[in-house]
């Protein structure tokens, strides 16, 4: 399969094409020269990466090489599986250790600190994982949605 679509009633997704690569140093490297193919032509570059493990040297790496040729691109970093932390304090010391290194990248970078399942629970109406961080979760994924929306739609246009 060469890729796959999706049709869901969104109205961002109307004025948004997203693709979605494989992870960096996929299987023997197979995918890294697509990757860097579709980021080259890129609006922007949403990355996610998880709060247990965030962005490692190697990251960073492909990171500057993706991003040195055009120092505009816009750097959006999804810091996901926050719903695990203990508290808001371990929130802001993981994004303030994002974006330490993230801006040795780029300064033209976001920092959301957010959970995947957290926002489906919370459009969905279930309980939400850790109803403590709930606040601190939408809030980082309400942050996200307005960079998207104001910058990168703004930027296309």
């Amino acid at each position: 399969m060469k890729n796959l679509e999706i049709r869901e009633p969104c109205e961002i997704l109307k004025e948004l094409d997203i693709v979605d690569t494989p992870g960096l140093g996929d299987i023997m490297g197979r995918f890294d020269d697509k990757v860097t193919d579709y980021l080259g032509r890129a609006d922007a570059v949403l990355y996610v990466t998880s709060c247990l493990a965030p962005v490692s040297d190697s990251e960073k790496t492909f990171l500057s090489s993706v991003l040195a040729p055009d120092d505009t691109l816009r750097l959006l970093v999804l810091v996901n599986l926050c719903d695990c932390l203990d508290s808001q304090e371990d929130i802001r010391r993981i994004r303030e250790n994002v974006q330490e290194k993230i801006y040795t990248v780029t300064e033209n970078a976001g920092v959301f600190p957010v959970s995947g399942l957290d926002e489906l629970c919370r459009k969905t109406g279930k309980q939400r994982p850790n109803e403590e961080l709930a606040p601190e979760l939408e809030a980082g994924f309400q942050d996200f949605m307005t960079m998207v929306e104001s910058d990168i739609l703004l930027r296309k246009e």
